[in-house]
């Protein structure tokens, strides 16, 4: 199998037969990077600007059995945010034993896949958690989490 960081990474996003996906422009990208006070990986920017958010169709493949393999769908660039302790409102990221400091991409409810900014505003780790639980790290970078990723049907 050919993982989807080794073909044309249009493919990352799911669609239905002749549909057409719109991307996230690069000013709402950076806005983004600006809101969130982070550096988003590129390869996630080069995904966004083919689709703003949606279902990923891939499997992830990875030795451990306490990690879902496949990948919720990923919201939209406006919807992302730095989970924090802080900020009123919205989603309380410290009830559900969610870190602070990590940008959540997709959950399937209770467990989430995410990108690590505790410890660098640049960079970020790829992990995934239950909530409650500590985050386990999937990939060191977003480059790498996309190697692991397969069309379980190619």
């Amino acid at each position: 199998m050919v993982s989807i960081a080794e073909k044309n990474i249009s493919e990352f996003w799911y669609k239905e037969e002749n549909e057409v996906l719109v991307g996230a422009s690069c000013e709402k990208i950076a806005l983004t990077e600006s809101r969130l006070g982070v550096k988003l990986p590129q390869e996630l920017k080069m995904i966004y600007k083919e689709s703003n958010g949606g279902c990923p169709f891939l499997v992830l493949r990875n030795s451990s059995a306490s990690i879902q393999n496949l990948l919720p769908c990923f919201g939209a660039m406006d919807a992302l945010e730095l989970s924090s302790y802080t900020k009123t409102g919205g989603y309380d990221y410290q009830e559900a034993g969610i870190p602070e400091n990590l940008v959540i991409l997709g959950s399937h409810g209770h467990d989430y896949f995410a990108l690590d900014y505790r410890k660098s505003k640049i960079n970020p780790k790829v992990v995934y958690a239950h909530e409650g639980e500590d985050p386990i790290v999937v990939a060191n970078t977003f480059f790498e989490f996309l190697s692991m990723l397969y069309n379980e049907y190619d």
